[in-house]
Parts: structure tokens; sequence; C-alpha cells
């Protein structure tokens, strides 16, 4: 999406909660590029389509149905769990339910939903895909490759109980779940979506910066947040020509670490050198990530794998 493309679709929808739409622009283009990322229901909430919100909102009742079920089902059995990366400051529809575990409570959480009637579609070191109405990922360790990119243990410390669509629903902590998003965009996706920019600067008004930066550092992901709010910042003063809590974090983190991407394209796609380079820095300093680097650099050098990172990388959204 070209520079004017994005402006004109962000100054339509504004930022929920903190900004009020700018325009009432209908455009189907513009509805294109809102697909393209991930806040298509966001869009057509706000600009009134009314086509595409009686297509998408069946979509984020099924999502909202089954984080019911499956938090009703863990807290009634005692499960530790957090949902992520999922439950967004803004109407979405995601494709999955991901819900992190410890792994002595994995297998009973995987056999209640089994016998909730749940399918096992996929399973590996780090997760299991389970499938009714919705895919949930039920997983060990947010990994790319089976390469762990944030600590289990950390996320786990730094849960809370939230009421969310009137059930009681575990979820990470604001700052949290900013760190997990930026690592996930980063590493795993090497994309930045609108989607990302909307979560990340309206979460970034509940945290705390010093919260968040000790968080990051315990977690050997300060260079990659850095990253991420600082093209939140950018978007938020080039487009809405203001400052925002995000703009603070920007500036904070990186008094003594500027590092500023050009962008006029949305989603965002980054180097994968770059990508590369930062992970064999945080797994010079993650004991379990560098146990994993060579096993997941020897997959990589099968035919088959190499062209799955071919097509990951010349993807336009995700």
């Amino acid at each position: 999406m070209k520079t004017q493309g994005y402006i004109d679709l962000l100054s339509t929808i504004g930022i929920p909660g903190l900004i009020e739409t700018q325009n009432s622009n209908r455009d189907p283009r513009l509805m294109e590029l809102a697909q393209l990322n991930k806040i298509a229901l966001l869009y057509s909430t706000v600009s009134g389509d009314d086509i595409y919100y009686k297509e998408l909102l069946p979509r984020y009742e099924q999502l909202v149905n089954t984080l019911m079920q499956v938090s009703t089902i863990f807290n009634k059995n005692g499960i530790k769990y957090s949902i992520f990366k999922t439950i967004k400051p803004f109407p979405t529809t995601p494709s999955d339910i991901d819900v992190l575990l410890p792994s002595e409570d994995f297998n009973r959480a995987e056999a209640l939903l089994i016998s909730s009637g749940y399918m096992r579609t996929a399973h590996d070191a780090y997760s299991s895909t389970l499938q009714k109405e919705m895919i949930v990922d039920l997983q060990l360790q947010p990994s790319v490759s089976n390469l762990p990119y944030v600590s289990k243990q950390l996320l786990m410390k730094n849960t809370v109980l939230r009421n969310v669509y009137g059930c009681e629903i575990r979820t990470l902590n604001p700052e949290a779940e900013v760190i997990v998003i930026a690592s996930h965009s980063f590493y795993k996706e090497q994309m930045f979506t609108l989607n990302d920019y909307y979560t990340i600067t309206i979460l970034a008004e509940q945290l705390d910066i010093e919260k968040l930066a000790g968080l990051a550092e315990a977690n050997k992901t300060m260079d990659v947040l850095r990253i991420i709010t600082g093209i939140c910042s950018q978007i938020t003063e080039s487009v809405f020509n203001t400052k925002l809590k995000i703009n603070d974090i920007s500036q904070t983190l990186a008094s003594q670490h500027q590092r500023v991407m050009n962008h006029d394209t949305l989603p965002i796609k980054f180097p994968f050198g770059l990508v590369l380079k930062l992970l064999l820095k945080r797994a010079t300093k993650d004991k379990e990530m560098r146990r994993m680097m060579m096993p997941a650099l020897m997959r990589l050098a099968s035919p088959t794998q190499f062209l799955k990172l071919i097509k990951h990388l010349r993807r336009t959204t995700y």
C-alpha cells in the first residue's frame, strides 16, 4: 500500500478510543488495503460498509464464542494458561486462537479440548493445533522454526485475569502482550501490518514504560521492540500529526540506540538479513535458543524447507 493509500485508510479509521475518524471514506481500494493489513472488520465497522461487515461479523462472533468456551474449560479444570496475540483492542477476525501453556498442563489441556469435540490436526515439539468451529493453537513456547523467540517463563509470570465478553479470560498483561506481538511480527512473520500498529499503539496507553523496558531487557528483545515502537511512533506522527504514549515509549527506548526505518508501503516487510542478524544476536544471549539454532539451520538446508522459506519471504500479507 503506497503512502497516500495508508494515510487515507488510517485517517478514515482514526485510532479507536484515542483519535476520532477524520473522514468517512468508503472506497473498495481501501478495503483491499485493510484486508492486506488484517483490519478489514475495523475498517468496515467505521466506514459503514454493510456488505463486508455482515460477511465478517460471523467470524468475529465465532472468535468470541470459542474464546469463552476454551477459557471456561480451562478455568473450571484449574489449567494454567494465557490467551495471547488474539484479543485485540478493536474488532478483528484472527484465523486462530493462541494459547500459551506450561509443560505440566499441556497434555491435560489438549485432552480436555479433544473431549469437548476438538480434533488434533497438527503437532510438533512446541505446539498442538486443534480444530472445531475454529482453530486453537496450544503452545509451549512461541517459536519460529522451533527457535524460541520469547521466554515462556517470563510471559507466564506476566498474566492477568480479565473480564472479556462477559467471561473471565487469562491473558498477558499489556507490557508482555506488546513484547510478544512485536517479536512475533518481526521474527515469525517478518512483516508489520496495521493490525500490529493499532494493537501496540492502543495497548501502549495502558502500560508502564519502565516495566516494558525491564521485561524487554530480561527477554532479550530490546532491539526488536525499538524497531517496532519506532515504526508505530513514526506512523502516529506522520498520519495524525500528534504524539501519543507510543511516541514517549519510542523516545525512551531509543535514547541510547536510534533505529529509524523508512517505509512508504504497508505491510512493511523486514529484510531477512536483519531478522537473521537479530535472531543470531538473541541466540548468543539465550541458552535454549542457542541449543536449537544448529538443528534449525540444518532444516533450512533441505530443499523443501528452503522453498517454504522463499515462499514465506515473498508473501504480501499473512
